[in-house]
């Protein structure tokens, strides 16, 4: 897991997670691992998971962002999570969808 992040790190980090303070995000989605991206659903970056084929996870706070995942929902690309309710369960459940579930 890598995961932009600036801050204190948080003790209950696993091990396989990484923390930068920047990610060359573009260049991350085009990694042949790259297997899912979490996301608040700008549309720089969804362009990019759209470009690269990357199923999305998003999360989206304000603006264009709920637009922007809906019609990736719409389209079996994406999965939305509502941030004011969601779990960890939630969170890992729609990793799983969006990972094994072709769409």
């Amino acid at each position: 897991v890598l995961w932009r992040f600036d801050g204190k790190k948080p003790d209950t980090l696993g091990p396989n997670t990484r923390l930068y303070k920047w990610i060359p995000q573009n260049d991350i989605l085009g990694h042949p691992k790259t297997k899912a991206f979490i996301t608040h659903g700008g549309t720089n970056g969804i362009y990019e998971a759209i470009y690269h084929g990357i199923p999305v996870v998003g999360i989206p706070m304000f603006a264009d962002q709920p637009d922007n995942i809906a019609r990736m929902k719409t389209k079996g690309a994406a999965i939305r999570m509502d941030f004011n309710t969601m779990s960890s369960a939630d969170l890992l459940n729609a990793l799983k969808t969006v990972i094994n579930d072709p769409s």
